[in-house]
């Protein structure tokens, strides 16, 4: 019998966990694409800041909020060595 409860063909499937029942979404929020229009464009406004900052090969090579210690100190350093010039 305990065969039978783990052979999925023999005993048709009957065992096994029916699905979730996808959900069917009909309306969506009515300022959704703003919204999120809104929050890439912010997104890609700090993005491009990064390019600025780090260069793009370490804004590409880290995701933002990961950057490196050393080069956050590095373009700090650099920045204060501009400001007392």
């Amino acid at each position: 019998m305990q065969d039978d409860f783990l052979d999925v063909v023999a005993t048709q499937g009957a065992f096994l966990v029916s699905r979730p029942s996808t959900p069917v979404w009909t309306t969506v929020a009515p300022n959704f694409v703003n919204e999120l229009f809104w929050r890439l464009q912010i997104l890609h406004g700090a993005q491009e800041s990064r390019y600025r900052k780090y260069g793009t090969e370490a804004a590409e090579e880290w995701l933002m909020g990961h950057t490196p210690t050393e080069l956050v100190q590095k373009r700090a350093a650099e920045i204060e060595a501009m400001l007392e010039a």
